[in-house]
């Protein structure tokens, strides 16, 4: 693999003039969608990125991507959603369509234990639904969410 590495560059659609929102770019998912994004054209501040931390992964932290937008954000708080939606974008791409891409969950087999149900379902339930409600408000006309189920 090392010596001839993936490229899924060349399969890539072109460049859409749109507005990304990209919740959970800090784990595997929403990461590799912020970095597609950009390898196919996309400005970087026609994306925002949507986390409780900033990513401590290496190819998230340099070049293109580190212009990209990021908003810390309590997938559970609808307020924090609501305010990292509401954020105005850059003049460049104020005007473009927004398309959201949901990827938060706890997806680890331990934290779907009864002892701790609570705190996943506040995340993988309630923080859908925040995101799809401030995605609505918003005005998204795309929305496009993972799942654990």
């Amino acid at each position: 693999m090392s010596s001839q590495p993936l490229d899924f560059a060349k399969g890539l659609p072109p460049k859409l003039d749109r507005t990304y929102i990209v919740c959970g770019r800090s784990g595997l998912v929403g990461g590799d969608i912020v970095l597609n994004l950009l390898s196919r054209g996309q400005s970087p501040s026609s994306v925002r990125i949507l986390d409780f931390s900033k990513p401590s992964r290496s190819d998230m932290t340099q070049g293109k991507v580190a212009a990209v937008g990021y908003m810390k954000t309590d997938i559970t708080d609808m307020a924090s959603v609501k305010a990292a939606f509401a954020k105005p974008w850059p003049s460049d791409v104020a005007r473009l369509p927004l398309t959201v891409f949901h990827t938060v969950a706890i997806i680890r087999p331990g934290e779907r234990s009864l002892l701790i149900w609570e705190r996943t379902s506040r995340v993988n339930m309630n923080g859908t639904k925040n995101v799809l409600a401030a995605a609505r408000a918003a005005g998204a006309d795309f929305l496009v969410a993972t799942s654990s189920a």
